[in-house]
């Protein structure tokens, strides 16, 4: 056999060796079907639940796996209460946390909303809070959050911002 005959057969077989793998072993076979989320069928998922709503935004390089989401209930006016509806998403199940809340000066919160406690928590459920704010002074003003989970014997925290909007944008 010449050279090229001997490398087409070596390049064949490593070919045909390739497709002998564990996982190609099971083609062909039943597999176990994947379980359903209990949360799959109870109603609308996390997007449906917080359409409309948009991300705060994440403050430092903290990983928890967790996403904040707002609205609010009507534009903000100087001197009137507006409700904030804050959605947590946990992306882990966690033993519970808190939520703590700050307010920048012109932003008056009750004392009663500075710290939530959070119960229980469910990977991929949807935990909605709503707050009474009251702009004291025009411009931006902001909502702080610091979110803490507990989990797998630890505690996580990551902060968010809100921002909220009040009186005429500034004229160019």
């Amino acid at each position: 056999m010449g050279r090229p005959t001997i490398l087409m057969l070596c390049s064949v077989l490593l070919i045909g060796g390739c497709n002998r793998d564990a996982a190609n072993a099971l083609i062909g076979k039943p597999s176990a079907k994947p379980k359903a989320s209990a949360l799959a069928n109870k109603g609308p998922n996390a997007d449906q639940q917080t359409a409309g709503m948009t991300i705060a935004v994440g403050i430092g390089k903290a990983t928890l796996p967790a996403q904040l989401k707002f609205g609010l209930a009507s534009r903000p006016k100087l001197g009137e209460a507006v409700d904030v509806d804050i959605a947590l998403l946990p992306q882990i199940p966690a033993d519970g946390g808190t939520l703590q809340v700050t307010a920048t000066d012109g932003l008056d919160t009750s004392k009663a909303q500075t710290e939530i406690a959070l119960p229980a928590l469910d990977e991929g459920a949807v935990y909605h809070q709503t707050l009474s704010v009251t702009p004291s002074k025009d411009g931006v003003l902001l909502l702080a959050f610091n979110v803490t989970l507990k989990h797998d014997e630890i505690e996580e925290t990551k902060g968010y911002t809100v921002p909220i909007l009040v009186g005429d944008p500034p004229a160019k």
